[in-house]
């Protein structure tokens, strides 16, 4: 599964372009765009949420390495 996903990382800049594309688009149907806004919309809240939760462990970790060095 590594495997796979390392392949497809470098993509996801192209693919970025193609949404923002198709929602710019004024001769896209009213449905993929909609369906574009969506995928952006998607996309922004799971990235705020996993640096939430990295920042969170950052936290947690720091803090039981405090522990430990008491």
């Amino acid at each position: 599964m590594q495997q796979a996903i390392a392949r497809l990382q470098p993509s996801t800049s192209a693919a970025t372009i193609v949404i923002l594309r198709l929602m710019a688009d004024p001769n896209a149907p009213a449905a993929v765009k909609l369906r574009a806004a969506e995928s952006v919309i998607d996309h922004a809240i799971k990235s705020a949420e996993l640096e939430d939760i990295e920042a969170r462990l950052t936290a947690l970790e720091r803090a039981t390495a405090d522990d430990k060095g008491r």
